[in-house]
């Protein structure tokens, strides 16, 4: 490559790089990267991994059972036997060979591979639900990652609107002690209010910048990197009945398919536990070849049989029963958790539901205070400028206003957490 066109790319990853910072992200994509990256994700998907199998495990059950054995023992000498006053005769010769294959295959096991099958199964699909519990846990937390960029902005945004509006009223104020018109205390209030101004701007971008460091572990990215979000903050979701969020709560939180689930997987233990209370009946077959131990010791000598073995446990002391009995219990047990969780999530819905309806209230009523600060601090800068106001009013107005945009920009903020905590009981990802 010549030197020009090295030049020429080295100025195009300049322009466009490989990773490039601050781009804007939306929350479905910050949660969608979220997820991804996360390393407690990456552990859940291998516990599915390993379900799935475990899964192809129980599967081979179902198929034949093919073995093979070979041996070769040295004696120290032929064995010879004798009859009487017979010659020795040799029995054995001192190199002895055997190769064995074998095959047995299940007929009539009480259904029991069929059971353990199923709870392999069904344990695939309870890793499933673990690994789902853990991205509604995790994309609440980026949700309020989010929205805290998201405020600190508009709170960074007030502090300079303040510091802009300070700098502004100095001029008038000093303009006016120019004329005397008012006192040396005026200005020095207002050059005081403006240093305040100026360290709630210092304090906004500290806010933000921590805001944004978090939210870059969050989403497992450097730190380092800068990072800008859309800016939601002030959209209003779809406010449906709170018969819709239980009922999605009882369809989709991963907790409750989690723990019926768990109660299938103790009905198959049953089921298993009894199966071994049935005959268990098994096809096999054995093809056999050795060398040296047979009729001719100085050749092959092959064989083979098959039948069908029967199984059963007669009596052992009522070990099984007593583990029928533990598996019962387990399953009631598990039978109650699940009314107990149902429970507690309609409860966490509606507790969810009556923070984002009060919320919302709060909301409107502080856009009510924005308005009436507004009109205050325009009739009063209007007095002071006619001389019919004191400099403090002016100051007070200002102080109001910001504190008023403030406590909003806080009240969107507790909407759009509440409205993702809401979303969380319910087991619902954000909507799209």
């Amino acid at each position: 490559m010549s030197v020009k066109n090295l030049f020429l790319a080295l100025v195009f990853l300049a322009a466009h790089p490989l990773f490039p910072g601050g781009e804007k992200l939306s929350l479905e994509e910050s949660i969608r990267l979220g997820i991804e990256n996360n390393i407690q994700t990456r552990i859940s998907e291998e516990r599915i991994i390993q379900a799935e199998a475990g899964k192809e495990e129980a599967y081979t059950l179902f198929y034949p059972r093919l073995s093979s054995s070979f041996s070769y023992t040295r004696l120290d000498k032929a064995q010879e036997t004798s009859f009487g006053g017979l010659p020795p005769v040799r029995v054995t010769d001192a190199n002895l060979y055997n190769l064995n294959l074998g095959l047995v295959q299940p007929l009539y096991t009480g259904r029991q591979i069929d059971f353990l099958y199923a709870k392999a199964s069904e344990s695939v699909q309870q890793a499933g639900f673990e690994k789902e519990t853990l991205a509604l846990n995790l994309a609440f937390e980026i949700k309020k990652g989010y929205f805290a960029i998201l405020k600190a902005g508009k709170v960074l945004q007030t502090a300079l609107s303040l510091k802009n509006s300070a700098e502004e009223h100095l001029k008038v104020a000093r303009s006016f002690f120019s004329e005397g018109a008012v006192t040396r205390a005026d200005v020095l209030k207002t050059e005081v209010f403006l240093a305040n101004a100026q360290q709630q701007i210092l304090q906004a971008e500290n806010m933000k910048m921590l805001a944004e460091t978090s939210f870059s572990f969050l989403l497992n990215r450097p730190l380092s990197e800068n990072l800008e979000v859309e800016d939601i903050l002030e959209i209003q979701k779809s406010l449906k009945t709170l018969e819709f969020w239980t009922r999605a709560a009882y369809r989709q939180r991963p907790e409750l398919k989690s723990l019926a689930s768990a109660a299938k997987i103790y009905g198959y233990d049953i089921d298993i536990e009894k199966s071994s209370l049935k005959p268990q009946v098994s096809f096999f077959s054995n093809y056999q070849v050795d060398r040296g131990s047979q009729e001719k010791l100085d050749r092959w000598q092959n064989s083979w049989n098959l039948g069908i073995s029967i199984e059963m446990e007669i009596w052992d002391r009522g070990e099984t029963r007593q583990r029928i009995k533990q598996a019962e219990s387990r399953k009631t047990e598990i039978e109650q958790e699940y009314l107990l969780q149902k429970k507690t999530v309609e409860l966490e819905v509606k507790n969810s539901y009556i923070n984002l309806l009060s919320a919302g209230k709060e909301i409107a009523t502080l856009k009510k205070t924005i308005e009436k600060a507004e009109e205050n601090l325009r009739i009063t800068d209007m007095l002071y400028r006619e001389g019919m106001a004191a400099n403090t009013d002016v100051l007070d107005a200002r102080t109001d206003l910001t504190a008023a945009k403030n406590s909003y920009y806080q009240a969107l903020y507790q909407y759009q957490v509440a409205y993702g905590e809401l979303e969380k009981a319910s087991g619902l990802l954000p909507e799209k």
